[in-house]
């Protein structure tokens, strides 16, 4: 995968999302004025899951996109961050607590030598897990969990994603008859945006920058993680210009 095909991926679902949250949030203010009837009680509370929708489904596809284009590099294990380095000793670890003999754990630190001397592969599916549950503490583990910073921005967002989206989300999808209103609606669609644009891009500047690797490592001159290089900074700008012009929606 090229480092433009993982950005016009992102993007294509990142409008695609933007677009349906911008509509609703135009269906949502346009029932103010019939703020107390059942249509637009439900379509708030439709709102309210949706949003949550969003930012798990998002989150979770834009990660897993992101690891396929790692393991489409071809990168040497010890050339990247310890934790995605991690990513692929998993089992290895796990079977360490099984015995403590020095024997055993010899073959295991042997194996796993073995593993950081070859080529980065892992199953996207076992290292990004939103839980179903997709809190600021499990989006913290899986972001840092693909080597990935946890930005302050997502620091301060925390109390919003845990108070309003999860437990908005968890309130309807549980049959209660939660009720919220209109201006609280919108505050969260545009907070979702927001926390979607700012995954997005890290991502993009993750790829860009080669921020996979290691802060002792650069890239292997020649090699296939080289091409990332091929899509300057300037062309992933317009791509996402182009991309999401369209869904900048503004009721």
């Amino acid at each position: 995968m090229e480092a433009e095909e993982f950005v016009n991926s992102i993007d294509k679902d990142l409008a695609r999302r933007k677009l349906e949250l911008s509509r609703l949030k135009i269906k949502v203010i346009q029932d103010v004025s019939d703020s107390d009837s059942d249509h637009a009680s439900w379509m708030r509370r439709s709102a309210a899951v949706l949003s949550y929708a969003h930012w798990e489904g998002f989150v979770k596809q834009a990660s897993i996109q992101y690891v396929h284009y790692l393991n489409s590099r071809n990168l040497p294990v010890s050339s990247l961050k310890r934790q995605l380095q991690a990513a692929c000793l998993v089992s290895q670890f796990k079977r360490a607590s099984a015995s403590l003999k020095v024997r055993f754990l010899g073959e295991l630190l042997q194996e796993m030598d073995e593993i950081r001397e070859g080529v980065f592969q892992v199953n996207p599916k076992k290292i990004v897990d939103t839980e179903s549950n997709l809190t600021s503490t499990v989006f913290g583990n899986l972001v840092q969990g693909i080597g990935l910073d946890y930005l302050d921005e997502y620091k301060t967002r925390g109390p919003f994603i845990d108070t309003k989206l999860v437990f908005g989300r968890h309130q309807v999808a549980h049959g209660e008859h939660a009720v919220f209103g209109t201006a609280e609606i919108v505050d969260r669609i545009e907070a979702v945006v927001k926390l979607l644009d700012q995954y997005s891009q890290q991502l993009f500047e993750a790829v860009r920058n080669n921020e996979f690797l290691a802060a002792d490592d650069s890239p292997p001159e020649g090699g296939s993680n080289a091409d990332v290089r091929e899509v300057p900074s300037q062309r992933v700008d317009n791509l996402l210009a182009e991309g999401l012009g369209e869904a900048n929606i503004r009721p």
